[in-house]
């Protein structure tokens, strides 16, 4: 990272590339004025941009081998990224990283950072490099001369990038994410230096956020969180209790509204503010209540209407009809669409504002 200047233009690199020819390539945004073949110009480094990156870089080679430690020799490289915000790793393993494993690969990895130890980059053959036990990303075509970066005798691995010249340099190395990508690949995300410092400091005002709006003191969060969680338990429970003895008493008045359309059992209502799941859940209560019964739950709102049709069981063992059957119908006098099992089928449309007239010529729309 970096910038390009001629005295015509500016350009702020982004990144870098490898060309077939080993050149390299620079891949840039133009900030101003113009740059063509021939000019002269100036390259810069951003020199914190790129030390916050190399930060990361051997970060990265401390967390493959701190890995490797906790959780075994299989885990191997899959890929990674690392810029001046953070680092990625994927690699090989067969189960999510419990707390503790997390707890522990931070914990070595910053051991190393406060070590200290020296960061040393050389070129060798690569034989001699894979004797000496270097890690290699699985699958690279490498050439015979290799560049082998080593953190003390914790790490040793070849690597092109940049780097620290000691792991102290990091400062902080903290994990913020680990997730499954791939069967049998997961993915660390991680901060050191001045972003591991920010993610703290985040965690620690989102704490005493928590912890203001709770009124507690700090080691008494959880118990005071623990304590809201199980009111909030009861009061669900007692909503729902209140919500079934609500829907009892509903189905017992809907009982008493049934009539006789031809030999049929039959009852219609518009409800207030239900959902299309709660027509469905109240309209099988009401036909249990119905075996030789059809009930038809409507209810509008938010632009839609919404009904549920039921048949009881006597009437669908005698294939006197089918709620399905009895849906098509009802879409077809209201211009919407449905459909369902023998027992129950739902029917969904524009609200055209005439749900009442819709409920009183339910019995015409289904039977006449």
């Amino acid at each position: 990272m970096g910038a390009i200047e001629s005295k015509d233009g500016s350009l702020k690199v982004e990144g870098t590339v490898k060309a077939f020819n080993k050149a390299t390539v620079h891949r840039c945004q133009v900030i101003s004025g113009t740059i063509k073949v021939g000019d002269q110009v100036s390259a810069m480094v951003d020199c914190q941009a790129r030390l916050a990156t190399a930060r990361h870089h051997t970060a990265t080679h401390l967390l493959q081998s701190a890995l490797r430690q906790i959780l075994g020799k299989h885990v191997q490289q899959q890929g990674s990224a690392v810029d001046p915000q953070r680092l990625r790793f994927d690699f090989t393993h067969f189960a999510a990283l419990d707390p503790m494993q997390v707890q522990q690969v931070e914990e070595l990895v910053n051991r190393q950072v406060m070590e200290d130890l020296p960061v040393e980059a050389g070129h060798m053959k690569l034989a001699e490099a894979q004797a000496q036990g270097a890690m290699a990303l699985f699958g690279e075509k490498y050439g015979e001369e290799v560049r082998v970066v080593s953190c003390g005798d914790f790490s040793k691995e070849l690597c092109g990038g940049t780097h620290l010249r000691r792991t102290g340099e990091i400062g902080l190395f903290k994990i913020i994410r680990e997730e499954a990508i791939a069967s049998g690949v997961r993915r660390i995300e991680a901060v050191a230096g001045v972003p591991a410092l920010h993610h703290i400091r985040k965690s620690e005002q989102l704490l005493d956020e928590v912890r203001d709006r709770l009124k507690a003191a700090p080691d008494e969060v959880v118990k005071k969180l623990n304590g809201l969680l199980e009111e909030l338990k009861a009061l669900e429970k007692a909503k729902r209790e209140a919500a079934r003895n609500q829907q009892g008493s509903l189905i017992e008045s809907l009982v008493q509204e049934v009539g006789d359309v031809g030999e049929v059992r039959f009852v219609c209502r518009a409800l207030e503010g239900y959902s299309s799941d709660e027509l469905r859940e109240l309209a099988d209560s009401l036909r249990k209540k119905l075996p030789g019964g059809v009930a038809v739950l409507a209810s509008a709102g938010e632009g839609k209407m919404s009904f549920t049709v039921a048949v009881g069981d006597e009437l669908i063992k005698a294939k006197k009809f089918s709620a399905g059957d009895l849906a098509k119908k009802l879409a077809a006098a209201t211009g919407g669409r449905g459909g369902g099992r023998p027992q129950l089928a739902q029917v969904g449309g524009r609200d055209d504002g005439r749900l009442a007239e819709h409920v009183a010529k339910m019995a015409e729309y289904l039977f006449g």
